[in-house]
């Protein structure tokens, strides 16, 4: 298994394997991983359970925009978060989007970066994703956004209209 070595181990251990998973995901797995095939079917047994949790609540698609950006009516419907790792996550966007597995590698997620997507009417909409301005505190040495922002600004590093 590659969990919890580094980067440039499982290069020299395994290089080629690796490879291979980056460019055919269906086909290879790390040594003793389980297989992507495996890993999907978990994922859609999940979310069937999730959206029978959650019941038949939501808007109805005449009443729900499909295009993000654009108001909708405000949905008292059921929401859930969802807390899993970055494979796990994109197996679920493939299952939402209904795109095949050799897409995997097509979503990239930031290491506790937000993803929000809305399901209605028996449609999937990605609202956002890969939101990590929440972590900014923790990268800049304690400084919040709008100070490091303000310093940046005195020093005249920031020009333009916005």
């Amino acid at each position: 298994a590659w969990e919890g070595r580094l980067h440039a181990d499982v290069v020299g251990t395994d290089g080629e394997l690796l490879e291979r998973w980056r460019s055919l995901p269906t086909l290879y797995n790390a040594p003793g991983g389980e297989r992507l095939v495996d890993a999907h079917e978990r994922v859609r047994v999940g979310l069937a359970r999730l959206f029978r949790e959650l019941g038949p609540g939501g808007d109805s698609p005449a009443t729900d925009s499909p295009v993000p950006g654009y108001r909708t009516p405000v949905s008292h419907a059921p929401w859930s978060i969802v807390v899993a790792h970055d494979g796990i996550f994109r197996l679920t966007l493939l299952s939402l989007l209904d795109l095949p597995l050799e897409r995997f590698w097509s979503f990239p997620f930031a290491l506790c970066a937000i993803t929000v997507v809305d399901v209605r009417g028996g449609r999937t909409s990605l609202r956002a994703h890969n939101l990590a301005d929440h972590l900014a505190p923790l990268s800049d040495g304690g400084h919040g956004r709008d100070e490091r922002r303000a310093a940046e600004e005195a020093r005249g590093d920031r020009r333009g209209a916005l």
